[in-house]
Formats: structure tokens, sequence, C-alpha cells
């Protein structure tokens, strides 16, 4: 139970590894030294290739396993014989092991033939819920005395690529295909499996006869392995006079499926054929088939610690206490998102999105942005990898750099598992657009409409429309002097949550020296070494110094900001200057006014200008605009009053209210000030 249970989390964690995992490390010892049996032992036989069991060591001594392999075969005896008909289907699969081959009945003096490595390899018949259909299945996990034949057996290199890795490729082209690499024509139809076709060297038979009844390399631990190394072994042979078949074989399998994607349909027909062709040569049988698997309740019947097989329904007693729960799996049962990627159009460029987010969890997730010939924009969701946080307390800087680092492992996966051409690749750091995978939600939208399966709304607008960069690179360049402070054990009970105002301004004066260094190198050089600024032309009359924060400054920089709307250029310099001096500020200002279409349109037709939010001291709660006003009193001015001439004070408002004008003007004119 133990290593079942070590078997299920290790396969656990392989399965939430793909994709975000390190680089792969140098093969292991074990692995090389299983390559080099496959290599060894790996040879052709008429129509069969035969290849050898991947023993950890040469010299293995397997227990005594004849009184086991004979106790479970008398228990299946007993489950055939309470239902007729499976006996009939199980007698009539060994008979098609004997007829293709697989299987043989030993003479005498092969049963009185001893070795330390005999092992008896018990087998169960399996019905995995489908009408009609029998497995059976040969236990090569079986102990004696704490060993089986599995832990004798290296499960050798993993050579074949990840599902996901293949159900990418299926997505890319517009024409599905599915395979299932079968017994040959003669055997049950029903049953498919390429193990069989691999017969062992006959030397190593010895270790699994009599109650195993076949002589296959089905069960064991280092069967996907072998099966996969014959398998290529047999299509590299082919692989000058036919390329794309070879390379199905080798990317688009996963172990006996095959997934492939095709542009057109007369492209799928030629390379499928083609490679059942190639199978044949190693007595595989190639199928085509279309099936669809729904996806099958979590295993909590084994949390429960009840014997619940995978094909009963749940007990009523449990079914109501997780009631809610099973909603849930019924409405994931529904969900669908597009097989294909890139739709109907025809496709002009790709490029590759990359989102990021951190809180309660730390997730990536992938979006292409199809631009098609005809301007349309299309946005399709790749993939997405998504990780509690530690339940120990962690820092938001430390989530952050995780939830970088997830994207970009995430952004490689895709980049090196898919064929199709990226022109350009945007990683999206720190954003908002990723909540929704680390965002406890009660009823999350799985319509394809979604914001998850659909992406940002801004991908499928124009760049010009796209969130502004400068702010989330400020923020994240702070998050990095804040965690390189923190190495230097330099820290302040400020910086237990958020940012600081300090951190953010640090940032910022670090992101405008480094642009002023690469502009003015000359200048950044002798200010640093404190000579004065050796200027060019276009900064001389400027008298540029450098500030106690290492960034050029600009003498005589007015102090005060005023907002600009869509005004003259000379307007907008005056804002930009009060933080920042550009050179050749007015021409760039000039081509951007002049490509604004509402620039543009006050100029064709002149507007009152834009009038800014009103103050908050001049509101009040339930109250109405400019209940409260300011008036700014200058004079005395000489005014003419019926006919002489005298003194009067003036005030200009401050209010635009037409009302309120009049009101105040009677009152100022009525008496003298």
């Amino acid at each position: 139970m133990d290593d079942t249970m070590e078997q299920m989390v290790e396969d656990y964690f392989e399965m939430e590894s793909f994709g975000v995992k390190l680089a792969p490390q140098v093969a292991v010892s074990d692995d090389a030294r299983a390559q080099r049996i496959l290599e060894d032992t790996t040879l052709k036989v008429v129509r069969h290739y035969q290849t050898g069991l991947l023993w950890k060591d040469d010299y293995a001594v397997l227990p005594r396993s004849y009184e086991m392999a004979h106790r479970r075969l008398i228990n299946v005896e007993k489950k055939l014989k309470r239902n007729g008909q499976l006996v009939l289907k199980h007698d009539r699969i060994i008979k098609e092991y004997v007829s293709n081959g697989y299987a043989r009945k030993l003479q005498q003096d092969e049963v009185a033939v001893t070795s330390d490595r005999l092992w008896y390899l018990p087998h169960f018949v399996e019905n995995p819920n489908k009408p009609g259909k029998v497995r059976l299945v040969f236990d090569a996990a079986a102990k004696v005395g704490g060993t089986s034949l599995n832990s004798a057996l290296d499960k050798g290199p993993q050579h074949y690529k990840p599902l996901p890795a293949v159900l990418f490729h299926f997505r890319e082209g517009a024409v599905g295909f599915c395979g299932d690499i079968k017994d040959p024509p003669s055997a049950d139809p029903t049953r498919g499996s390429v193990f069989p076709t691999i017969p062992l060297e006959r030397w190593q038979r010895r270790s699994r006869p009599g109650c195993v009844r076949d002589e296959r390399n089905d069960g064991a631990a280092c069967s996907p392995s072998a099966t996969h190394y014959v398998k290529t072994v047999n299509a590299l042979k082919f692989r000058d006079s036919d390329p794309r078949e070879v390379k199905a074989i080798i990317d688009h399998h996963y172990v006996d499926d095959y997934v492939d994607s095709f542009a057109t349909e007369s492209e799928a027909i030629s390379v499928s054929t083609r490679v059942k062709e190639i199978h044949a040569e190693a007595g595989f049988e190639l199928c085509q088939f279309s099936s669809s698997s729904p996806i099958v309740e979590a295993d909590v019947k084994r949390d429960l610690g009840q014997k619940i097989q995978w094909d009963e329904p749940l007990p009523e007693e449990i079914g109501k206490a997780s009631s809610a729960w099973c909603g849930e799996m019924n409405a994931v049962g529904q969900f669908r998102s597009p097989c294909h990627y890139f739709g109907h159009g025809a496709v002009r460029t790709i490029e590759l999105h990359v989102f990021d987010a951190s809180q309660s969890a730390f997730a990536a997730v992938a979006y292409w942005r199809v631009m098609c010939e005809d301007d349309n924009v299309l946005v399709s969701f790749v993939c997405a990898k998504t990780k509690c946080a530690p339940m120990r307390t962690i820092s938001i800087p430390r989530l952050e750099l995780q939830a970088a680092v997830l994207g970009t492992r995430l952004m490689n996966t895709v980049k090196e598992e898919h064929s199709v051409d990226i022109s350009e690749t945007v990683l999206w750091m720190d954003s908002k657009s990723a909540d929704d995978a680390t965002r406890s939600q009660n009823k999350a939208n799985r319509s394809p409409e979604s914001r998850w399966l659909s992406g940002p709304a801004f991908l499928r607008q124009t760049e010009s429309g796209w969130p502004a960069p400068e702010e989330e690179l400020v923020r994240i360049t702070a998050w990095v002097l804040r965690f390189a402070r923190w190495c230097r054990k330099q820290r302040s009970e400020l910086e237990e949550y958020g940012l600081t105002a300090r951190e953010c301004e640090a940032a910022e004066n670090l992101l405008v020296r480094q642009a002023q260094l690469e502009s003015f190198p000359d200048e950044m050089r002798s200010a640093e070494c404190g000579k004065n600024v050796v200027s060019t032309r276009e900064i001389r009359g400027l008298a540029p110094y450098m500030d106690e924060h290492g960034v050029l400054r600009v003498y005589g920089m007015p102090h005060c900001a005023c907002p600009t709307v869509h005004m003259k250029h000379h307007a907008t310099i005056a804002l930009i200057r009060t933080r920042f001096w550009f050179t050749k500020m007015r021409r760039v200002l000039k081509e951007v006014i002049s490509s604004c279409n509402e620039c543009k349109l006050q100029r064709t037709r002149p507007m009152p200008p834009i009038m800014g939010p009103l103050p908050e001291d001049r509101l009040e709660a339930g109250g109405w605009p400019f209940k409260y006003t300011g008036l700014d009193y200058f004079g005395p001015l000489l005014v003419t009053v019926f006919r002489h001439r005298e003194k009067r004070w003036v005030a200009l408002f401050t209010c635009l209210t037409t009302r309120a004008i009049h009101l105040e003007l009677a009152h100022i004119l009525s008496r003298r000030v």
C-alpha cells in the first residue's frame, strides 16, 4: 500500500511539473545503463522486434514465486466460474495469444528448469466499464516477501513526449487525427495494446513462465520505455524518405496513441496512411478511432477508505455529504474549449502573451494573439499553470518572483512544444489579467466567452490600446531593489506590506539613470568623477547637473503642474518639463498631435476647453456644484457710474456657473468696496 501511495504521489507531481520544471538534467546512471541494454538486445526477428528486460542488476536474484502465482490463479478461476460470459471471453483471449504466438505451453523439461530469475507472473481479469470489453492484466507488481518483478526492473529512459505536448500540436492544425496501435488484425478488435508485439529475448523468458500463460513484454515497469525505443528504432529507418511521417511517430505519439493535426484533409490521409505502413514494418497495427473521454470523478472513494471501484456509484451518504462538490464536477464535465487555435481565417502573424499573478496562489497563463489577413484579431487560450502558496507565510516579493519564474518556464515550454512561427513574445508581469487563477471564486465562468478562455479584452485592440507598462516596470524594479536590500539584511518595518512611495521613487530614479547612461554616457561619466558635466550641443544650454540620486537635472525647471487634455504642443511641453527634459521634444509632439484624431477635430471645429474635475473643497455630499465659490479681487479700476467716474474693485470668479456669475456681479456692483 505504501508503494502504491508513493507511486500515486510521484505520478501527481510529474504531471503537475509539466511545463514548469527545470531544464532536463544529465541522464542518471540507471537511465544510461537501461539505454545500453536496449541498444545491445534489440533486434528484428521476421516481422517483430525483440528486446531485453531492463534489469537493475546483472546478477539479480528473485525469490520463489510459484505459490503466490498459483494462489492468484485459483482466485481468478473462482471469479470466472461466477460469470459464464467472462469465462468465454477469457478463454478466447488466451487462445488468441497462443495463435498469434504471444503465448505457448511449456514442455516438461522447461517447467523443471530452475533459475535465480525464475518468476511466475500472475494475471487478473479487468472490465474497464465498457460493454463487451475485457482485458487481461499481467501483474508484474505482485510481491513475494517484499520483492516483485518490477522492483528488480528499471523503468528505463522516458524519451516519449509528454501528453500535454502532444495535445499542443493537436490544436495547431485544422484537421485532427487520432489513432491507436493495436494487436494484429487476427486479435480481438475490442482490445488495444502495443506491448504484445514486442517479444522478450528467449533466455529472459524464463523469468516469466507458468501461471503467466504468455511471453509478452506487458505489465513490466520497463514496458513503456522498451516500446518507445522499438517504435523509434523502426521509424528512424525511414527518416530520409518519410521525414514528416517519422516526426509524427517520434513527436506525436504518446506511448501507443497517435494524435496529430494537419492543415488539410488530404495531408491527414496521406501522412496517417504512411505512418500505418511504417508501423506494420515493426508488427504494429495502427487503427484510426474516434472517442470522447468524459472527465471522471476524483478518487474520493479511496480517501474515505471504502472499497468502491471506479465504475461504481458513490454511496448515498457520501453523495449527500459531497453534493456541492459533485455538482461542481458535473459542471467541469460540461467544460468546452475550442480545439483549433487559429480559426478559419488566413493567419498573418502570431504573438505569444504570457501573464502572471500572485496572491494566495501564484499562476501563469498563455494566449496566442493571432492577426489574420483580414485584420481580424483572434485570441486563443493555450495553457495555464496554478500553484498554491506554501502554508508557511511567504513574503509578497517572493510570491511575485515565483510567479515570474512560473511564467518564464511556461513561456519556454509553449515555444518549444509548438511548431508555429511566433513573431513576438510579450510577458506581462505583476498583471491583473491572470487574477482569475489566484482569487477564490464560488462559481467560476467556464464558458468559451469568459475572460479566462478568451483572454483580456485589450489584446483584441491595437497595441496603442494596451495598458502602459511604465507603472508595472517601476513596481517590478522596486520589488527587485527590496529583494537586494533584504539579501544584505537591510529591512524596514515599513516594508512589511506593500511598496512604499520612497521605494517607487528610488526605482524610478534608477530607470531614469539607466536611460540617461544610454543617451548621455560622456556627461554621466564626467559628473560621476566630480567634473563639470561635458554637455553636447543638445543639452549645453540647459546647464545640466547631477543630483544626489545620480540623475541629470536641469536648472530653472518649474515645479508646478498644469493639466493638459488635447491642447497645443507648448502646453504639453510645459507639463512634461515639470519632471523631465527630453531633447527634440517639440518635433516629436507635433508628430504625435498630427496623428491624434481628437486634436484634428479641435483644429477643424474649435470647441471650448475640456473642463477638469471639480475640486473636492467645492463639493459636499448631497450638495450642488459650486455651492461655495472663491473670488479673486483686483483693482481699483475707474468705472463710469451714471455721469461721473469712480474707483471700483472687481472680482474674478473661479466658478463657471452663469447664474452664480450674474448674482455675484450684481452684488459687487451694488456697493463700493
